[in-house]
């Protein structure tokens, strides 16, 4: 889904791109991460404080966003939305999955108008500094270091389920 939205895809060195937009959907930058080496950041030219990757899930485009999912990287925004998919389908509301790495940078004046507001940053600090400036916005925990972590820890789980029920199942 994000690949064919060309909000996600490898360039020659291998990195994963995701592409950042400002609010209106204009490509701004993009923020790179290594999968064959220790390799992330923004590539050179990227507005950092006007742009973020974000993608929505749920109703149609055009209908309202009705709930907002902030996480510290587009790892934990994929993640995060990955494990809502697995735990509750795809959202009934407009949400917007959004990674921030910088407070400063925050939409603070959108978000405002977003009844829910979900935090899903693993430094505390950084969720503590967002519920001030979001005084309506709600923790997520994750369990893990990170969301990333977390789903990787799911699937394992699920997989040992499924292979649990099909030993199970050939005993029989």
């Amino acid at each position: 889904m994000l690949h064919n939205q060309g909000l996600v895809y490898a360039d020659s060195k291998a990195n994963v791109v995701f592409v950042m937009r400002d609010l209106e959907g204009n490509t701004k930058g993009a923020f790179l991460e290594g999968t064959t080496n220790k390799f992330s950041g923004y590539e050179l030219g990227t507005v950092r404080r006007d742009s973020w990757f974000y993608f929505t899930l749920g109703k149609k485009p055009s209908d309202k966003t009705s709930t907002a999912v902030l996480s510290d990287s587009p790892i934990d925004a994929i993640s995060v939305a990955m494990l809502e998919y697995l735990f509750k389908g795809i959202p009934e509301n407009r949400t917007i999955y959004m990674a921030v790495d910088d407070t400063s940078s925050l939409p603070v004046e959108r978000l405002r108008n977003v009844a829910h507001v979900q935090v899903a940053f693993s430094q505390p600090t950084v969720a503590r500094a967002v519920k001030e400036l979001l005084p309506h916005s709600t923790q997520l925990k994750c369990e893990s270091r990170d969301w990333n972590t977390q789903l990787i820890n799911f699937s394992h789980q699920l997989q040992q389920r499924c292979s649990q029920q099909k030993h199970e199942e050939l005993e029989l």
